[in-house]
């Protein structure tokens, strides 16, 4: 049996989009070429290089004493098996940013450059779910955690530029932090759904029921293909 290799980022929108798209990116490797604007790796870089050794209270006072240890670290978790229908999958990606707190747990924060609404927020919680479990389920040699605690979004919303004199300007941001509830019954059930899409022997089509595929707006030429 196969192990399918999943990010943390594709149980997010990668999933949310074309179901065909997806099968094809995780099945047969075949990546969609998408590629952020390099502004938003930036910003990504310079936020985690602040924080990295900080206060959690930095990031919140809410949340429990402790620092942050870390950002952008390789994460992979052995393999996790669906015990109802035996299909595995191996979550495998690089964390945002990982705190510890005094108590010996964790916490999983990832950083966000726009406002975050509902739906977004249950979409990203999914990806720090896969977090959390690639975290406590950690392959040999990986970094591990006895119990994350803590699940949120560190979100900072562009909202004024200032003038700084000498020609420099800065972006002030408005910060919110968003915790997400962690619940693993819910995204187990959701990891289910994933793997039963996955462990079709065909990809989804316009024919396949539950996981029907009616095309998307940004498919990319084997998405529209025949099976061969």
């Amino acid at each position: 049996m196969s192990d399918f290799k999943l990010s943390p980022s594709d149980f997010a929108f990668s999933y949310d989009g074309c179901k065909r798209c997806f099968y094809y990116k995780v099945v047969r490797s075949q990546k969609t070429p998408l590629v952020l604007p390099n502004i938003f790796k930036i910003i990504d870089e310079l936020t985690k290089d602040f924080f990295e050794g900080k206060d959690v209270k930095e990031i919140d006072k809410s949340l429990p004493p402790g620092k942050v240890i870390f950002g952008d670290r390789k994460v992979k978790s052995k393999p996790l098996k669906d015990e109802k229908s035996g299909n595995r999958c191996i979550i495998s990606g690089r964390t945002d940013t990982i705190v510890e707190f005094e108590d010996g747990t964790h916490g999983v924060v990832d950083f966000k450059t726009s406002k975050i609404s509902k739906n977004k927020a249950r979409t990203y919680s999914r990806q720090l779910h896969a977090y959390a479990l690639a975290l406590e389920n950690a392959e040999t040699g990986f970094y591990s955690c006895r119990q994350v605690s803590k699940l949120g979004l560190f979100v900072m919303e562009p909202e004024e530029l200032v003038n700084l004199h000498d020609g420099n300007y800065g972006l002030m941001t408005k910060a919110e932090w968003i915790e997400i509830k962690r619940d693993d019954d819910k995204f187990k059930e959701f990891l289910r759904e994933v793997l039963a899409l996955l462990g079709n022997k065909k990809a989804p089509g316009k024919t396949k029921g539950r996981f029907s595929w009616d095309g998307c707006q940004n498919c990319y030429w084997w998405c529209h293909r025949d099976e061969l």
